[in-house]
């Protein structure tokens, strides 16, 4: 057969050529490009400085668009001595095999795809060997909707059978190869059961690189079986060996790839839960108890318990009623809480290691419970857990305990706002803590209350205060700008109740935005500035002239780091002058409109977001006055509202971006050739997920800006009588009862959400 039994030599590839009975001089035709100047060419792409790859790129890619030299990179593939060239070989094949197939004829075709067969039962590297895999997925595409190609499905057979674990590993990448293509997929459907039953076997090899190849397998056919049928006749059946092979690598701790294999699972689990049918509900309880083993896995790495995490949150986003109605929910916030409350607190400098990184993704398991769970299952659990808890000498329970409350409210509002009485004396004892970490984690819930338990949380405001302020006084920064978003939140809400306080709040807020050299801090510090404006109205007057000289000296910089600190003084100018009327800050107007004017051409669409948002509150100020400002502001919100959605990243800009990042990690030059064959792409590259990641921050920077930029644009043209004002429009039917809409919500921005 394809696959003997016999091991495979690790010799060279030369010998291993000539034990497949395969000529060392095989010639595959092509001879569009001599083969020394063709391997020469490949070992740059991978190996060369980049004036070398770009000299190559150059020699390459007209040859690339021809048939025959698709056989030159055949011969390559199979001749070659370096890995690197003969992986690249067949990396440059699928992405353009596709395009050349027809082209190619049939005996060619027919010889390209028994030398693939002959290179997968003969390559020795691992690299290599996934890469062909996913040149005989391109290539199956093509050639089984015309005739199929059965000696593909025999070596899968083969391969999946054999007593040698390499030709296992291979039968394994094959079969995910293949699944990960629709149109192989379908051609496939006959062979389903039998794929099941090849996959359950390999999910419990004995060799686990065999066992995580088939786990990958099973992820790229699960998307396939939309049908609920399909689930429950072919899913359903793996899925106790899918957590039986999860438990055995959570419990070979010592083992290489257990990380790589239970973060399989988890996202396998998950993509099952999402599949109608897949999950039958007995199942619900062992997939939860395996990812909260996971999850308060000391010894893995950060990724598995994440994935863990994740899963635990799917469950119960996709599971609910049978969370609840097999009373899982008790163990598993129970569970959570102790791997939210797992590392203990370190040194302020280590937020950021992988412990704290998970006690943060626990806390927001505990957000999604509370926002998808009825608050009657969930608010009792979590009273227990702040009864036992906030007590403890363990500053980690009890910043696991502020942070669940902080998470929580939002999801259980009318229940926490009938709990505040009970509450907020944990809370208190949060900004009184010694350790910087429970006090942070207090002024998180402080404001989360703010924006979900209003009003009642207002209510509190003699105490809540005084204790912000004492916060504010930390040494901290990270404590610091957690007091100033509590400020933020709280004080927006407040209204006249703010005047006893008004003095005190804005000099520790001056003196912390003047002394911090913190920019994020300064940036909380100036917005909670604007809140207290907000709340203050006409009380703020006093304190409008030193307040507004701070924002001037922030408004002049033109540095790009400085610019978000612009955006953020530029919001607070217009909701400071909102609050005062015009009267007390026409002195000012002039000079504020010229600068937020000199703003709009510079290439940062925060600080044009804040802008437009003050041209809004400028409109509304001035009403018909503001007439003079809508010919120049015009162009900037046209461009705004009609701002393309993709954000194209320049070759300079790619460049900058992969050196940031390092070399390939896979070595396979993957991303220096464009794609002729767009639906035979798998992951991305490297550039390419740093690109997109930039381009989808960009794009949400600039589609507040445009949502801004409308509002800016009704307030500006209905001010300046364009449109009809508020005073010739029929009275509207008055709305149902319901919160009230707070004063000033209209002009801000948005209150951001904070990240734990």
């Amino acid at each position: 057969g394809l696959f003997s039994p016999a091991t495979r030599p690790p010799t060279s590839q030369k010998a291993i050529l000539a034990a497949a009975g395969m000529s060392t001089s095989l010639d595959l035709g092509g001879g569009l490009m001599p083969s020394a100047q063709l391997e020469s060419l490949l070992s740059q792409m991978v190996q060369g400085d980049p004036e070398q790859i770009r000299q190559a790129e150059e020699a390459l890619t007209p040859a690339l668009s021809t048939p025959a030299f698709m056989l030159d990179l055949l011969t390559r593939l199979t001749q070659s001595q370096a890995a690197h060239v003969r992986q690249l070989a067949a990396v440059l094949l699928r992405r353009r095999i596709g395009s050349h197939w027809r082209k190619l004829g049939a005996a060619n075709t027919n010889r390209i795809k028994a030398t693939l067969l002959q290179v997968l039962a003969t390559e020795p590297e691992g690299a290599v060997v996934r890469s062909v895999a996913a040149l005989c997925a391109s290539a199956a595409r093509h050639a089984m909707s015309k005739g199929g190609w059965p000696e593909l499905l025999s070596c899968v057979l083969e391969g999946s059978r054999s007593p040698t674990t390499a030709h296992r590993l291979v039968a394994m990448t094959l079969i995910a190869s293949l699944l990960e293509s629709d149109e192989v997929t379908e051609h496939l459907r006959p062979h389903f059961v039998l794929l099941k039953d090849l996959l359950a076997a390999a999910l419990q090899d004995a060799q686990l690189d065999v066992a995580r190849g088939a786990l990958k397998a099973l992820s790229a056919w699960t998307p396939s079986l939309g049908t609920e049928q399909d689930a429950a006749s072919l899913l359903r059946p793996l899925v106790p060996l899918v957590l039986g092979l999860g438990a055995r690598a959570l419990g070979e701790s010592d083992s290489l790839g257990d990380d790589e294999t239970i973060t399989l699972v988890c996202s396998l689990m998950d993509d099952l839960l999402e599949q109608d049918g897949a999950v039958q509900p007995a199942q619900v309880s062992p997939i939860a108890d395996y990812a909260l083993a996971a999850a308060a896995s000391t010894s893995l790495e950060l990724e598995p318990r994440r994935a863990a995490l994740h899963l635990c949150a799917c469950l119960v986003g996709t599971r609910r009623r049978a969370v609840v109605k097999q009373k899982l929910l008790p163990a598993m916030l129970a569970r959570l809480f102790e791997v939210c409350s797992s590392g203990g607190i370190g040194a302020p400098d280590d937020d950021d290691d992988d412990e704290s990184k998970v006690y943060k993704m626990a806390a927001q398991v505990f957000e999604t419970v509370a926002e998808l769970v009825p608050s009657k299952h969930v608010m009792p659990l979590l009273l227990e857990l702040v009864a036992t808890h906030a007590p403890s000498p363990d500053p980690a329970r009890r910043r696991a305990v502020l942070l669940i409350l902080a998470v929580t409210a939002a999801g259980c509002a009318e229940a926490f706002a009938k709990e505040l009485p009970r509450l907020m004396p944990v809370v208190y004892a949060g900004c009184e803590a010694p350790e910087p970490q429970v006090r942070e984690a207090a002024c998180l819930a402080i404001g989360l209350f703010a924006q979900s338990l209003h009003p009642e949380i207002l209510e509190h405001y003699e105490r809540v205060l005084p204790h912000l302020f004492e916060v504010l006084a930390d040494a901290r920064g990270e404590v610091q700008g957690r007091a100033c978003y509590a400020i933020e939140a709280f004080c927006e809400h407040l209204g006249s109740d703010i005047q006893p306080f008004l003095a005190p709040l804005l000099e520790r807020l001056t003196t912390l935005l003047q002394h911090t050299a913190e920019r994020p801090t300064q940036e909380r510090c100036v917005s909670a500035i604007a809140a207290v404006a907000v709340g203050a109205k006409k009380a703020f007057a006093d304190y409008f002239d030193p307040v507004y000289a701070l924002m001037r000296h922030l408004l002049g910089q033109t540095a790009s780091e400085m610019l978000p600190l612009r955006a953020r003084a530029m919001e607070c100018v217009g909701l400071m002058c909102l609050a005062v009327g015009r009267d007390r800050c026409s002195h000012v107007l002039q000079e504020v409109v010229h600068v937020a004017m000199a703003g709009l051409p510079l290439d940062a669409p925060e600080l044009r977001e804040y802008t437009f948002g003050f041209f809004g509150q400028v409109a509304e100020l001035l009403g018909e006055e503001a007439a003079p400002l809508v010919p120049p502001l015009l162009p900037f919100l046209v461009k705004a509202v009609e701002q393309e959605e993709v954000t194209e990243f320049s070759e300079h800009e790619q460049a900058r971006i992969l050196a940031k990042l390092g070399p390939d990690p896979d070595g396979d030059g993957d991303e220096l050739l464009d794609d002729d064959d767009d639906d035979d792409e798998r992951l991305p590259s490297v550039v390419q997920r740093s690109a997109k990641a930039e381009k989808r921050a960009r794009i949400k920077r600039e589609k507040r800006a445009a949502r801004a930029a409308e509002k800016a644009a009704a307030a500006a043209v209905s001010g300046a009588g364009v449109l009809p004002t508020a005073a010739s429009k029929p009275k509207a039917k008055p709305k149902a009862k319901g919160k009230a809409k707070q004063d000033g919500a209209s002009s801000r921005v948005s209150v951001e959400k904070v990240r734990l």
